[in-house]
C-alpha cells in the first residue's frame, strides 16, 4: 500500500489508530510507564489528521516522511478540489 500510495480505500481509518495509540497512552499512565514510540507514533497520527488524513488508511503516515521531503504528496492543498482557486 505505501509503495502504491494507495491509501484509499481504507483498511484501518488514520484517526482510528490515532484513537487506539491514544488508549494505549492512557493505559500506560494508569500503569506509570513511558511508551516513547507511542507518544512519537501519537503525533504522526495528529500531523496526518491534521493535514486532512484522517480518513486514509493508517500507512498513510508514510506520506509525512515523503511531505517532509519536499516532495509533492495527496496530503498537499492542490491536491484537494476545494481549494483550488
Amino acid at each position: 500500500m505505501i509503495a502504491g500510495e494507495r491509501y484509499d480505500p481504507p483498511g484501518f481509518k488514520a484517526a482510528l489508530g490515532y484513537k487506539d495509540v491514544g488508549l494505549a497512552l492512557e493505559a500506560a499512565q494508569t500503569l506509570e510507564v513511558n511508551m516513547p514510540l507511542a507518544n512519537l507514533i501519537a503525533g504522526r497520527f495528529l500531523t496526518l489528521i491534521e493535514a486532512g488524513g484522517a480518513d486514509l488508511d493508517w500507512s498513510a503516515i508514510a506520506l509525512l516522511a515523503k511531505r517532509e521531503s519536499g516532495a509533492p504528496t495527496v496530503l498537499d492543498p492542490e491536491h484537494h478540489p476545494e481549494h483550488r482557486d
